[in-house]
């Protein structure tokens, strides 16, 4: 049976299903996989990072398909909205792949745009869900959402797969891809503003 994917804004009670989403699809991120090699330490590395991301994001989307969370969109608003990892770094242990994470996120902040604009903060599907266009449905959704604002949209693809779905969906890239401490890169990219259809 073929379940039909529904994209919503998450509620409360979505919150601990969204996490377990985003922990999993951030677990094979490139930099992850940097930072800390063994893939049992890095649940625990990400599950701050994560629970701060919810409570600092403006909007969440989720996709949902067969009464289940399979993939979810953060974006803020303001630049410099979402966690930031050096005060995440006070409060956790802080490991050689937190601070190895800690030092890209740093250079990644020093390339962002200033101004006002949207920051697609992270968009991730779960493992299990990936290669089925769920994240070109989110991010189509994203660009529904966004263009009611008016703004241009930055975000840091992670990946040369990811930066390609990006580039489909009308991003091209700001700036070098940033690196830190031999880290794969990040590429920021950006989309300027739309208008509503």
């Amino acid at each position: 049976m073929t379940y039909p994917i529904t994209i919503r804004d998450a509620q409360p009670q979505d919150r601990d299903a969204t996490a377990r989403v985003l922990t999993d699809a951030l677990a094979c991120c490139p930099a992850v996989t940097w930072a800390e090699p063994d893939p049992h330490e890095r649940q625990p590395l990400l599950q701050p990072y994560v629970t701060a991301l919810l409570q600092n994001s403006c909007h969440v989307r989720v996709a949902q398909l067969g009464g289940r969370i399979v993939a979810a969109a953060i974006h803020t608003s303001r630049p410099g909205d979402g966690p930031d990892l050096r005060e995440l770094a006070a409060v956790v242990r802080l490991t050689a792949a937190a601070q190895r994470l800690t030092q890209l996120d740093q250079a990644a902040c020093r390339q962002r745009p200033t101004g006002r604009y949207q920051h697609l903060a992270c968009l991730a599907v779960s493992p299990h869900h990936q290669n089925r266009g769920i994240g070109g449905r989110l991010m189509r959704d994203h660009e529904t959402c966004v263009s009611a604002t008016g703004l241009p949209v930055y975000l840091e693809a992670g990946s040369p797969r990811s930066r390609a779905l990006c580039l489909r969906h009308g991003f091209t890239d700001y700036r070098s891809p940033v690196t830190a401490a031999g880290s794969p890169p990040l590429y920021p990219m950006w989309r300027p503003a739309r208008s509503c259809p």
